[in-house]
């Protein structure tokens, strides 16, 4: 996965230690196209990229790392001529849907998924759970 997106020459942004050289976080962020699915919810917005993928080392938890990713990223790919930023946060995460909306990010809705006979949909909603948020 890690070499398709290099070739693909989809951005990285990556964070290393660097007393070891270790890599402990990053995050890749690549252009929502208008046939995705999240399209509905923001078509007003203009270019918007999605930050995917981000982590963070499990040792470097907790000590905003994954809040300074996101805001390089923010800023590195406005420079780029991106108007929003959406980021997929499953509400089983609540560190990381709190660290996003610490960083000011917004709900603006949920991605649902069923299986019907075998078949799997998704589709994407706006709305969502509040009671699910962690407080912040």
């Amino acid at each position: 996965m890690v070499s398709e997106r290099f070739k693909a020459k989809i951005p990285c942004i990556l964070a290393i230690n660097s007393l070891s050289g270790q890599v402990v976080g990053g995050c890749w962020c690549s252009e929502v196209a208008p046939r995705n699915i999240l399209w509905g919810l923001m078509p007003e917005w203009g270019p918007v990229f999605e930050i995917s993928t981000l982590f963070v080392d499990p040792g470097f938890r907790g000590k905003s790392l994954g809040s300074v990713l996101v805001e390089y990223a923010c800023s590195t790919m406005r420079d780029r001529g991106f108007n929003a930023c959406v980021s997929l946060v499953w509400y089983t995460r609540p560190a990381s849907v709190k660290a996003h909306l610490k960083v000011g990010f917004k709900p603006v809705g949920e991605k649902v998924t069923m299986s019907i006979l075998g078949v799997r949909r998704s589709r994407v909603h706006s709305g969502f759970r509040k009671q699910r948020l962690p407080s912040i």
